[in-house]
């Protein structure tokens, strides 16, 4: 059997189907950053922490004081290295460790983005996410032919501008399909 799909997912939403749901990725979607013959690496953007942006900005010693919004929740990235912290926003900017995952999605996780964000000089559109979800060579591939995911392109109005708690809803309709009608049977046609 081919485990290798054609096209990377990179710049795609992955959406957890109903099968999914007893697991830690249960009704997730996830931003794919990454997406090689090395595996996939993605971020949840739809399971809030309890923190919000202006207290783990205090926890790191940067001023919650100007923050636009220093209520915005604080995102679980996924299982993978929870401590450590991502910032998934538009606007490429000059920081120190930016991954480019399309031409107006960046991925940084160098500490001076924060410092920007703190001073009102970050990306005009930003999550802070802790911790990522990780696949290995031919896994994603996998549980796609098992029918665990769905892919979409990315669209970064509901990844910027739609509440966590809206946002699988929103990606489903996107792709025409009724959300209250995904079937929780797997199967091959």
């Amino acid at each position: 059997m081919n485990t290798m799909i054609e096209t990377s997912l990179e710049n795609h939403f992955l959406i957890a189907m109903p099968q999914l749901k007893d697991s830690l990725f249960g009704d997730t979607v996830s931003v794919v950053c990454q997406h090689s013959e090395e595996g996939a690496i993605a971020l949840v953007i739809n399971k809030t922490l309890p923190q919000t942006l202006g207290e783990v900005f205090k926890q790191m010693d940067l001023p919650a004081d100007s923050l636009k919004n220093p209520d915005q929740s604080i995102l679980f990235g996924g299982p993978v290295q929870p401590e450590a912290g991502f910032v998934l926003h538009t606007d490429k900017g000059e920081w120190q460790s930016t991954l480019a995952i399309s031409d107006t999605l960046y991925l940084t996780s160098s500490k001076d983005i924060l410092e920007a964000i703190s001073q009102n000089k970050g990306p005009q559109y930003y999550l802070f996410i802790l911790g990522y979800a990780g696949w290995s060579s031919g896994q994603i591939e996998q549980e796609l032919e098992q029918n665990s995911w769905l892919h979409s392109p990315i669209e970064s109005d509901i990844v910027f501008n739609t509440p966590p708690e809206h946002i699988s809803d929103q990606v489903i309709k996107k792709l025409g399909i009724d959300p209250h009608r995904i079937s929780t049977h797997i199967g091959h046609a």
